[in-house]
């Protein structure tokens, strides 16, 4: 099994169009709620992080940072 997260813009008739195939083709099962899990992301042009848990292993701590970093060096 494997879990993949989209995002597309929801004012696009060709994005909602393209997703609503891929739902149909029966392939994909949609989940509501995404896992609680610690994220990387940009938001209004800055790089921010979620860590669900106080605690987490140094090397889920440390692909946090990389992500971080290849982020910041994204940006415009």
């Amino acid at each position: 099994m494997c879990t993949i997260q989209l995002s597309y813009d929801t004012k696009n008739a060709q994005a909602r169009e393209m997703l609503a195939t891929m739902i149909a083709s029966g392939l994909f099962y949609v989940h509501d709620e995404p896992e609680k899990q610690d994220r990387v992301y940009v938001e209004d042009g800055e790089v921010k992080w979620d860590f669900v848990e106080d605690a987490t292993d140094l090397e889920s701590f440390r692909q946090s940072l990389h992500n971080m970093v290849d982020m910041e060096y994204s940006l415009p």
